[in-house]
């Protein structure tokens, strides 16, 4: 939870807790979820409109630490 709240600090990443009891007016698009699976295994999930997409290769991880991260 700490690392969640200090992610919402940043200025390039949005935080919002959406309920599971209301429907949805639009479909959040362009989220991710980085997977720490084990020493230099890890894992993306990426979210689209229509499908979520998996990424494991270091360098399309490595993009993605870097978007979180907010550095270039």
């Amino acid at each position: 939870m700490k690392q969640i709240y200090q992610a919402a600090k940043l200025d390039h990443i949005t935080v919002q807790i959406m309920p599971r009891d209301h429907p949805y007016g639009l479909v959040p698009i362009g989220s991710f979820v980085i997977y720490d699976i084990g020493q230099d295994d890890s894992v993306v999930l990426a979210d689209t409109f229509a499908a979520q997409v998996s990424f494991r290769s270091g360098r399309d991880v490595r993009q993605y630490d870097t978007f979180w991260d907010g550095t270039d």
